[in-house]
């Protein structure tokens, strides 16, 4: 269990104003944080009325430590989505807008299926270079760590997908189709350009998630912990 001086602290100042379009992924999280908290409190209510079984080692009422640990759990989280606010509110939105179109991608996050940890940072790349949400990107990949190579592959793809979007009017939806390993359109095969830039957002997306591993596992561990907490 941690130790109270341990806990990562929140800084206040770096928390921005929370926008309409961000407030359900905030509900979701508040939601999380009222589950785990009424587990602990239920815990210890059960406790309280059957205290002549409680044994003195907290690990040995299950009940209890499993919820003092999911509540710890939930604070980590808490804190992280403090602390990153911004970037994180973009990686979320980014998971969330993709499960919206491709229902069975919730699933998957759901199922921790492993292929997911090539797929996310594949979508926050094709997010960056398409949308201009490029402040996730930055936040795991930032211009002073990217190598010249990956200042040109991403000026490079971003060029060549502005020039097929004038041929492919919904370029983006084939894209993110791709990436999430559906089958091949008829308009992506007919266009050999395009594979160029598959191949290129998915080179992209490894050099994303290997910059700076602990703190992509850390947004991974909160995004896990919204979308697939049980219903």
């Amino acid at each position: 269990m941690m130790k109270p001086e341990e806990a990562p602290q929140i800084n206040l100042l770096l928390i921005p104003p929370i926008t309409k379009k961000d407030e359900k992924i905030i509900s979701e999280l508040v939601e999380i944080v009222n589950d785990s908290f009424n587990k602990v409190r239920q815990a210890l209510r059960d406790c309280g009325d059957n205290y002549k079984q409680v044994s003195p080692i907290v690990k040995c009422n299950t009940a209890l430590a499993n919820s003092l640990l999911n509540y710890e759990k939930t604070y980590n989280t808490v804190i992280l989505f403090l602390n990153n606010t911004e970037p994180l509110l973009d990686f979320l939105s980014i998971i969330a807008r993709t499960s919206k179109a491709y229902p069975d991608l919730k699933k998957e996050i759901e199922n921790g299926s492993a292929e997911l940890f090539f797929v996310i940072p594949r979508l926050v790349v094709l997010s960056s270079l398409v949308r201009g949400t490029k402040r996730v990107y930055n936040f795991h990949y930032p211009l002073e760590l990217e190598s010249e190579g990956g200042q040109w592959l991403y000026a490079d793809t971003k060029a060549k997908l502005l020039k097929t979007s004038e041929k492919i009017e919904n370029l983006r939806e084939l894209l993110e189709a791709e990436l999430l390993g559906r089958p091949v359109s008829k308009e992506i095969a007919a266009n050999p350009g395009v594979e160029e830039i598959i191949r290129n957002i998915k080179e992209l997306g490894l050099r994303l998630e290997r910059c700076r591993p602990a703190r992509w596992n850390n947004f991974l561990q909160v995004a896990f912990k919204l979308f697939a907490k049980p219903r």
